[in-house]
């Protein structure tokens, strides 16, 4: 039988149907299994797209009401975690950094990375001396339990408040003032700096939480902690330097919180809760009343896409690497896709808490800086525009406005290069391109004259090249 006869077998056909079929159903198989990955996924991404196109359609009222309404949730998440539910709360990350730091081996607890985490929240423990603190995890969970305890009748939890509500609203004294505690030349007295910082504070917390005028002067240790503190970050600027001002900040940014939550522990919970909702709508009324409306519009529906934007992208990162690593959980006996649906939900969650979480830590900070950028962008737009129709050079080194007469795009350019206008000086007239390099006629005149003295040589060396071939030929 040669090599071009077909092979005419049942047997062979069936075993080469039976191979085909299997290979189909495997490659079915796999694309079924990313497909089924895949739509996990893709619900998610309609639900986020379906969030950004209500965002890109809604106005401004409606975009002040969905950045109004994050404030308050956060506002409600702040008070339950620190004010109602502190201890709950603290209990749970003390279980979770012991679960993420204790050596199951030696059961003992890796202090150089846990004492930071916790001391966030339980200051005490990092003003104790290291050996001090046990080891042993029965041990350190009682010492633990006995700082919270602490904590809570020190008033601890109002001022974690408080710095949260420093990070969200606009309460801080300006940065001027914080400066002219720490500046390098001549700094304040340290009683007076006290005073200064307490003003500006009581400016911006007294009104919205509703609190009493004469507080600091009927608290005067208050106001001597203070002074003890505003010397200890002027003492922590030195030298002057960008990293030792950050440091003065944070001293001073605690002061200032333990300050403002002694003031609000005599309020109550719910008088705080208000008051804080209260600045968040004061701080819109005073946004509306110094920035313009399109500027707010604007900045508010950019910075809502951003956020989400942003933490969309890092997700999708995070779950391409969840999806390459979730095939390992088949070795546990645990199905891959169901593992990736509850881990990739978990995820989800938490990005949008942080979308959130970063609208709500930012509206305030950025929005007058973005209003002020977008105000000179304007300013210098029209500036151009009217020197355009005016016909006037800039320059965008200096500065300085040259007045000519206006010139049409196909006219002689201004400079005497004998160009037209479009192609030599109008995009730089318009600030749209640097100058081209300026050639005087002389320096215009000689380039011609030498190009065609080059251009003669050459047909001269082309001609005595030609009359040699046609002698080599002759001959």
């Amino acid at each position: 039988m040669d090599e071009e006869t077909p092979l005419r077998s049942g047997t062979v056909t069936k075993a080469i149907d039976n191979a085909q079929t299997k290979v189909e159903g495997y490659n079915f198989d796999i694309r079924k299994r990313l497909l089924e990955f895949d739509d996990v996924v893709n619900r998610q991404r309609q639900a986020i797209y379906k969030r950004r196109q209500s965002i890109l359609r809604s106005e401004m009222g409606n975009l002040e009401e969905r950045i109004t309404d994050l404030f308050d949730v956060e506002i409600d998440n702040l008070t339950q975690r620190y004010l109602e539910n502190f201890a709950d709360w603290v209990n749970g990350e003390i279980n979770q950094v012991l679960q993420d730091y204790v050596n199951p081996l030696t059961d003992q607890v890796n202090l150089h990375v846990a004492r930071p985490q916790l001391g966030a929240f339980l200051p005490a423990l990092l003003e104790m001396p290291t050996e001090d603190i046990p080891l042993d995890t029965n041990s350190f969970q009682e010492l633990l339990a006995d700082l919270t305890e602490e904590a809570l009748e020190t008033q601890v939890n109002w001022r974690l408040f408080s710095q949260a509500l420093f990070r969200i609203l606009p309460m801080l004294p300006p940065a001027r003032a914080m400066n002219q505690v720490l500046r390098r030349d001549h700094p304040l007295p340290v009683e007076n700096s006290a005073l200064v910082l307490c003003e500006e504070l009581w400016e911006h917390v007294q009104e919205p939480f509703a609190l009493d005028p004469n507080w600091v002067d009927q608290h005067p240790e208050a106001v001597q902690w203070l002074q003890e503190q505003v010397k200890k970050a002027q003492a922590a600027v030195r030298p002057y330097t960008a990293k030792t001002m950050e440091k003065g900040f944070r001293i001073l940014d605690a002061a200032m919180a333990y300050i403002v939550g002694s003031a609000l522990a005599e309020l109550g919970v719910e008088a705080a809760n208000e008051g804080a909702k209260e600045a968040v709508a004061q701080g819109f009324a005073d946004s509306a009343a110094t920035i313009p409306e399109d500027h707010r519009r604007d900045f508010s529906r950019w910075f809502l896409l951003r956020s989400i934007d942003s933490e969309w992208q890092q997700y999708l990162t995070a779950a391409d690497g969840l999806r390459e690593s979730i095939g390992l959980r088949a070795m546990g006996q645990s199905d891959p896709l169901v593992e990736f649906k509850r881990v990739s939900f978990e995820m989800y969650n938490e990005m949008l808490d942080h979308i959130d979480r970063r609208v709500v830590e930012g509206y305030f900070l950025y929005l007058p800086q973005h209003s002020q950028w977008l105000a000179q962008e304007q300013q210098r737009v029209q500036q151009i525009i009217h020197l355009a129709q005016q016909g006037a050079t800039v320059d965008q080194k200096s500065g300085s406005v040259r007045r000519k007469a206006r010139l049409g795009r196909n006219d002689p350019c201004w400079c005497g290069s004998g160009k037209k206008y479009k192609d030599c000086h109008m995009l730089s007239d318009l600030g749209l391109a640097p100058p081209p390099v300026m050639r005087s006629p002389a320096m215009a005149t000689a380039e011609v004259q030498t190009s065609a003295a080059a251009k003669q040589t050459a047909q001269q060396k082309t001609t005595k090249r030609s009359k040699r071939r046609r002698r080599r030929k002759k001959k």
